[in-house]
C-alpha cells in the first residue's frame, strides 16, 4: 500500500511520498544492493518511473564521487560525529 500527504495548499500543493524520511544533504549509509556498505551524500530523491520500471528511491553521491541509484528502504542514515 502506498501511503501519501499533501504539502502545502492550494494552487501548487504537492504530494509527497512519506516513505522518503532523508532529505538532500543527509550522509547515509546503503545497507542492500550491490553498493552495500558504502556511504557518500544524498543528492535528490527518485520518484516511481513510470510505467513502474524502478521502485521511489535516491540518488547518492558516493565518497568516490560515483552517483548511484538506490531504492528508498536500502540506505540509513550515518549519525554525524559530534563536534567536541
Amino acid at each position: 500500500m502506498d501511503v501519501w500527504f499533501l504539502r502545502g495548499t492550494g494552487h501548487g500543493s504537492q504530494v509527497d511520498d512519506i516513505r522518503y524520511v532523508w532529505a538532500r544533504g543527509d550522509r547515509v549509509r546503503i545497507i542492500a544492493g550491490p553498493h552495500a556498505g558504502m556511504t557518500g551524500i544524498l543528492d535528490c530523491r527518485m520518484p516511481p518511473q513510470p510505467p513502474a520500471v524502478m521502485a521511489p528511491g535516491y540518488r547518492v553521491k558516493l565518497d568516490s564521487s560515483k552517483l548511484v541509484t538506490v531504492g528508498w528502504e536500502e540506505v540509513k542514515r550515518v549519525n554525524p560525529t559530534p563536534s567536541p
